[in-house]
């Protein structure tokens, strides 16, 4: 659910929100995808390489997986195409897109996704999901906060959180087993 803690949570991890008790250590490369897309003025492709050095292979095949090969090519300058501030010239879902695009051609150890999937068609998303965060990122840590739920099963781990606590963690199908008192649970059961 929305103000769950699943963004807080996420942040822990980056040292921009603070943890209250506990520590966390890890020296792997990481890249965040938060909920609001972050653009700066200038070409689709610099917007997605960041910085890193320009692979023309790398970088179609991350679009493609992506789901926004085909709409790249379609634009007047294809990856060439001026961005305006904020990404105001692109869709919700094509912003959505680009930032996690800019995350997978990173190369990160880690990703940190925030709703990266949100805003996106239930066919859109299932194909990102599939081909690229259980395809592309599948030797990669993926933590995912989202609310969709037809995806838990597809996780290798869940962790349920309310009003910024966890309630219950494990696998699909030790929660479905063993936490029937949880709501989360419960909401599981019922999908198809």
């Amino acid at each position: 659910d929305s103000g769950s803690g699943k963004s807080s949570f996420l942040l822990s991890f980056t040292n921009e929100f603070a943890r209250t008790t506990g520590k966390l250590r890890f020296q792997e490369f990481y890249t965040y995808v938060a909920q609001e897309t972050v653009f700066f003025p200038g070409p689709l492709r610099d917007c997605i390489v960041f910085g890193k050095h320009y692979d023309e292979k790398l970088f179609w095949e991350v679009l493609e997986v992506c789901c926004l090969a085909e709409e790249v090519k379609a634009l007047p300058n294809q990856e060439m195409t001026e961005i305006v501030e904020k990404g105001a010239n692109l869709s919700e879902g094509q912003r959505a897109r680009v930032s996690l695009a800019r995350a997978v051609y990173s190369n990160a150890d880690v990703y940190l996704l925030d709703e990266c999937l949100s805003n996106l068609s239930m066919k859109v998303d299932k194909s990102i999901f599939h081909n690229c965060i259980q395809g592309w990122l599948k030797n990669k840590t993926v933590i995912m906060a989202t609310n969709l739920l037809n995806l838990a099963k597809y996780a290798n781990k869940i962790v349920v959180m309310e009003k910024g606590r966890i309630v219950t963690q494990g696998t699909y199908e030790e929660l479905i087993e063993n936490d029937e008192n949880v709501e989360f649970v419960s909401v599981l059961k019922k999908l198809p």
